[in-house]
């Protein structure tokens, strides 16, 4: 899901990719890129079926996702994407848990700040352009264990939902929040895309297989699923997304 506090643009320049007419950064202003991150209020760790249970694990492991899809080669910008303790002040994303509506398990609000355009992430001073919230459900079903259990917890369905504590867990966490971190970074649901751009062929929600019940972008619109966390990993839409919206300069 996905909230904004300024009006989205109306010229499509990415195609079947990042839409919209914004650039991260104005070619005048060339800050460090940095992009500061802040969790707050997750319960502490857990243990079930003998393995950790960690919501500051798979923050962490998502941070570390994202920043290492934005320092690949090829961007014009090196952005790191980094957390920073909770207390500090400053950050341009806020992490925090929320009551969401029914079904919605996390939502992204973004901000314009300091006057300047909400195209841009930071000013010429390297401060702060937008903020944005990212929100993730009250929730007692979140599967966060790491990544040696995902293909068990997959198989959950298959195996009479054994073992008990660990198929108890219903949606993947990081999943969510790599989700809600994309529309941080100003990316958007493929259907939304296909929605202002009527007529691509593809469409991006064809490139992003968003029908595919195993494969599908983590930007799809529908990328909560039980006992699915393919969303930990970009698909090939989402990351050239990120580029394509990098690169708009």
């Amino acid at each position: 899901m996905y909230a904004s506090s300024f009006s989205q643009p109306a010229l499509a320049t990415g195609g079947s990719y990042a839409w919209g007419s914004c650039n991260w950064e104005n070619t005048n202003y060339l800050p460090d890129g940095d992009i500061e991150l802040r969790a707050h209020s997750y319960p502490g760790d857990g243990w079930g079926d003998g393995v950790k249970n960690s919501f500051n694990d798979r923050i962490t492991a998502a941070i570390n996702r994202m920043d290492g899809y934005l320092s690949q080669a090829g961007y014009v910008i090196p952005y790191a994407f980094y957390r920073i303790p909770d207390g500090a002040v400053g950050e341009d994303i806020l992490v925090q848990q929320a009551n969401l509506l029914p079904h919605w398990w996390g939502l992204s609000s973004t901000y314009s700040l300091n006057g300047w355009s909400a195209c841009r992430m930071h000013d010429a001073a390297d401060e702060p352009v937008i903020w944005s919230k990212v929100e993730t459900a009250f929730y007692d079903h979140w599967f966060t264990q790491d990544d040696s259990r995902r293909s068990l917890w997959e198989s959950c369905q298959a195996n009479n939902f054994l073992p008990i504590y660990t198929c108890n867990k219903k949606q993947d966490f990081e999943s969510i929040l790599m989700h809600e971190f994309g529309h941080a970074l100003q990316l958007w649901h493929p259907q939304w895309v296909d929605a202002h751009q009527p007529g691509l062929s593809p469409d991006a929600a064809a490139i992003a297989a968003c029908s595919s019940p195993t494969d599908r972008a983590t930007m799809c619109e529908n990328v909560a699923q039980e006992y699915r966390s393919s969303g930990r990993t970009l698909h090939a839409w989402d990351r050239e997304s990120l580029r394509v919206l990098e690169t708009k300069h």
